[in-house]
């Protein structure tokens, strides 16, 4: 019934393992599809209670679906708004043995990191987003473009340069190039580099003539004139 998407029935049978016990483990595993079952339907309270129980009883010495509780848990909490305590899940994920899925532990850090840029707190973000960085699993783009977004918010602008030429550089396909070479053109402004700051704006009106950002290049650009004395 899991298998083929049938949630509640699903939900249903295994109620009824954990009804009639035979085998510890088997009822904990049954608790632990119970709760992923609950959270398919968006039921993310129930899939977090389940979770939990499942991590209490014998069948968590499952290291696979022990690690996979913790992981879902954040995501259930995330779903759910409640970022602080998602960040905390996830931490704990990341704290398990036996993770060798290295994109899902890159995936964790990467909403350890949004969920600490989110309230402002600066070095922990940038701090989770290298840990993404250094898992080389997938996420390598991203965990730049939000390292560069956290250094700004730190005026640490140099470093913020340097990884969004990272990201033109080593990932050219990346769907954050578009974003990055606007991130480079504003932060060249700020600097008063204006001609590396004309370079960036001309790259958006010339590539990404179809997008928004085109008009605020534009604009940005017949200010840079204007503080140049260029008319």
């Amino acid at each position: 019934k899991y298998q083929k998407a049938d949630y509640s029935e699903a939900i249903r049978l295994f109620a009824l393992v954990e009804k009639y016990p035979i085998d510890a483990k088997v009822s904990g595993k049954a608790k632990f599809w119970s709760a992923d079952a609950n959270y398919q339907t968006k039921q993310y309270s129930k899939a977090i209670q389940g979770y939990r129980y499942f991590l209490s009883v014998a069948g968590a010495s499952n290291e696979e679906l022990r690690n996979d509780a913790y992981y879902n848990i954040g995501y259930a909490q995330l779903m759910g708004m409640d970022t602080i305590e998602s960040i905390e899940s996830f931490k704990l994920y990341t704290q398990q043995s036996g993770l060798y899925n290295k994109s899902k532990l890159a995936d964790a850090f990467m909403r350890i990191g949004d969920g600490y840029y989110s309230t402002r707190k600066n070095d922990q973000a940038l701090s989770a987003y290298i840990n993404a960085l250094n898992q080389k699993a997938g996420y390598e783009d991203q965990a730049l473009f939000y390292m560069g977004k956290t250094y700004g918010f730190m005026a640490r602008l140099d470093d913020k340069i340097r990884v969004h030429l990272d990201i033109l550089n080593k990932y050219p396909k990346s769907k954050y190039v578009q974003a990055s070479v606007e991130e480079l053109a504003m932060t060249y402004k700020v600097q008063g580099n204006y001609n590396k700051a004309l370079t960036y704006f001309e790259r958006v009106i010339n590539e990404y003539p179809t997008s928004q950002s085109v008009k605020t290049a534009m604009i940005e650009i017949a200010d840079i004139y204007f503080k140049k004395g260029d008319y």
